[in-house]
């Protein structure tokens, strides 16, 4: 429905004892102003006090400068302006209403208008092409001023010119303010970014990384790998010689990923070295570490371990688990999973007990230890790799140079997931015994 301002004004006029009464536009629901009763009268507000435009401007001027301009009542959701659009119009709410959306990353989602709110003088004012997508929302009542009358007869009015500059500087420095809040953003993430960086370079600097680890050394051969599911992960691995004839190595799985978990397992990794050194027993040397980890653990964060200790001259090997998944042995027959002693996560209980196991390994025999990463990794349609499929592809692969198995399996656990992002750390470390 479209009409004109002076029509609602004349019908006004005959309804109420001033121009400037409004309240005969329709429904009380519907009316741009809400009257007020005071004393038994009715209190007279108009445009001047709605709408921020013609804040303080004399309401009979204003009412006669805008005699001739059109109320539009809209049935259904309509578009009033298009992003990229040339503008030649004011759009005022008075009821209902509007909706406006810059579409941007700053701001989202569209934001609703409320009644005396006004649209479009930015365009009017500089000429530029439409910056914002608004709407009208079914039942909205609006009233529209084209720029002739913007020009010529609002302009000279006292107080508009000043009310349209007010809004134009508002909304500049609105948009400063979410500029600069955004910049701040970016520099803040930025520097997170860079802490990151330098918290993962630490963290990949703490994992042994030039292999072979003793070139010397023709007992025996190890490789491992750990591929971070973010910047900083929560697996480890670690493998040193003890003293001349023992070598220790260890893979762990942090609870949580991120700064947190890399913090954990940079203190999980430097109590392993100091108790590997005073002890040849991995199920002592996790009790210990454990009652470490569990002091002033406020934060329950805990770490699943398996642990082994060598002897390279023998092939003897010792081994732990703290509730870490099975590792595989393999021979020229395949690989199997070898079967663990119990023993819970440690950091979490102080007194926990954890047992060894012994195994001896044969010339050319490996021993694989991994993290759920690999296990767990998923495809698009979200199907696990498992640890069937892991047991399967090492077969295939068979036992030989630790780096290419461990390089052969991350390759395979790769192409299984396909475009899939990686959503934990993965961890394999493989260790062969090459001669007595």
């Amino acid at each position: 429905m479209r009409q004109k301002l002076g029509q609602f004004l004349r019908r006004t006029d005959r309804r109420s004892a001033g121009p400037t009464d409004i309240s005969g536009w329709g429904p009380a629901s519907d009316l741009p102003v809400a009257g007020e009763r005071r004393k038994g009268e009715r209190r007279q507000l108009g445009l001047s006090r709605i709408a921020r435009l013609f804040q303080d401007v004399p309401e009979q001027a204003l009412m006669e400068a805008l005699d001739q301009c059109d109320i539009v009542e809209y049935p259904q959701a309509s578009v009033l302006l298009e992003r990229g659009a040339v503008n030649r119009h004011v759009y005022i709410l008075l009821a209902g209403e509007m909706t406006l959306d810059l579409g941007t990353e700053e701001s989202p989602h569209p934001v609703a208008l409320t009644r005396g709110q006004s649209v479009g003088e930015m365009s009017i004012a500089d000429g530029s092409s439409v910056s914002a997508r608004v709407t009208a929302q079914a039942g909205s009542r609006i009233l529209i001023i084209d720029e002739d009358a913007i020009w010529q007869r609002l302009m000279v009015l006292p107080g508009v010119a000043r009310n349209l500059l007010a809004i134009q500087a508002e909304r500049i420095r609105r948009s400063n303010d979410l500029f600069i809040e955004k910049l701040r953003g970016e520099m803040a993430f930025a520097q997170l970014k860079r802490d990151l960086t330098m918290a993962a370079e630490i963290q990949i600097n703490m994992l042994p990384r030039s292999f072979p680890l003793y070139p010397d050394r023709r007992e025996f051969d190890l490789y491992a790998t750990m591929l971070p599911a973010r910047e900083v992960g929560g697996d480890f691995y670690d493998a040193f010689m003890v003293d001349r004839d023992h070598l220790f190595f260890i893979v762990g799985d942090v609870s949580g990923k991120g700064v947190a978990a890399a913090l954990f397992m940079a203190r999980a990794m430097t109590l392993f070295r100091v108790e590997a050194a005073q002890s040849r027993a991995p199920h002592r040397i996790l009790a210990r570490v454990n009652e470490e980890l569990a002091e002033n653990n406020d934060r329950c964060m805990f770490v699943t371990v398996i642990c082994g200790l060598l002897d390279v001259r023998t092939g003897d090997m010792t081994y732990s688990n703290a509730g870490h998944g099975a590792p595989l042995l393999g021979n020229a027959e395949g690989f199997r999973y070898v079967e663990v002693p119990p023993g819970m996560a440690i950091g979490l209980m102080p007194d926990s007990e954890f047992a060894s196991m012994q195994c001896r390994l044969a010339p050319g025999e490996a021993f694989l230890l991994y993290t759920d990463g690999v296990t767990e990794a998923a495809d698009e349609a979200e199907q696990e790799y498992s640890e069937p499929r892991l047991l399967e592809e090492l077969c295939r692969i068979g036992v030989g140079d630790p780096q290419q198995t461990v390089t052969r399996l991350c390759e395979s656990v790769a192409a299984f997931s396909g475009g899939a992002p990686q959503s934990d750390d993965i961890t394999v470390l493989a260790v062969r015994f090459l001669s007595r």
